[in-house]
């Protein structure tokens, strides 16, 4: 059984707590293949205090590299990816718990957002790997198609998108919106940052066809259009097959 966990259930479950030892006992057992998102590691790492600063100075990387060129004519490859070396790092606690999920064996869906930062300390071989590009793009595919729908219901990065309008900017990143945003604003950033998050997370959950997700995530202080609001979940997980648990719900399979 191929069960993906959300922050609040995983790092729990590693460290120990009372309720979660019954997760790291099927897990042990060889029950449960357990899996955790790139895309909640690496964003969710980043102080909620600090996230907007963050991304107020973060750029991705863009490269020209020339191949051929003469009078007339050049040739060349423009190359545009992730910074990871601008990630500020993960707090020692969040490194601890990542580095026992890799021992007992969690393995690491990836994120396939275009030039939107990484954690480098997600040790590469927790990465779940694909045997081909065309293996890949599939997943890509699945993982888009689920984001969208979730997207054109109202939620994940739709708020982030809507603050882009709002703001006029052409520019289709993150660094942008958060340059100009006032820092009153900070917790609407936030907001909109962790909703893009679980509306990614569920999406790669889809796209690797994994059985379960759980989440003791509600959503109901977040308003109608969170992604884990139980009118919201129950609508996207009627429309993609998806079964999300919470962790005493998982306790009784």
């Amino acid at each position: 059984m191929k069960v993906t966990f959300d922050s609040n259930v995983w790092e729990k479950v590693v460290l120990e707590v009372e309720g979660y030892g019954f997760i790291k006992d099927l897990i042990q057992a060889g029950k449960i293949e357990p899996y955790i998102c790139e895309i909640a590691v690496s964003l969710e790492s980043i102080q909620k205090k600090d996230r907007l600063s963050f991304w107020q100075k973060y750029e991705p990387k863009s490269e020209v590299i020339e191949i051929e060129s003469n009078e007339s004519r050049f040739h060349g490859r423009f190359c545009f990816s992730s910074d990871n070396e601008a990630h500020p790092g993960l707090h020692h606690t969040h490194k601890f718990c990542l580095l026992e999920a890799k021992r007992l064996g969690f393995k690491v869906l990836p994120m396939t957002n275009l030039g939107t930062v990484r954690s480098p300390e997600i040790p590469s071989d927790m990465k779940v790997s694909f045997n081909s590009s065309d293996e890949f793009w599939k997943y890509a595919e699945r993982l888009s198609e689920c984001s969208n729908y979730i997207e054109s219901q109202g939620g994940g990065a739709v708020e982030y998108k809507k603050l882009k309008e709002v703001l006029g900017l052409q520019q289709h990143s993150v660094a942008s919106i958060a340059s100009k945003l006032p820092k009153n604003h900070s917790k609407t950033f936030q907001k909109s940052v962790a909703e893009w998050v679980d509306g990614d997370s569920l999406s790669a959950h889809y796209a690797n066809f994994n059985d379960i997700f759980c989440t003791q995530d509600s959503g109901k202080n977040a308003g109608s259009k969170s992604v884990f609001h139980p009118d919201y979940i129950k609508n996207v997980s009627k429309c993609f097959g998806l079964k999300v648990m919470t962790v005493q719900e998982l306790s009784t399979l």
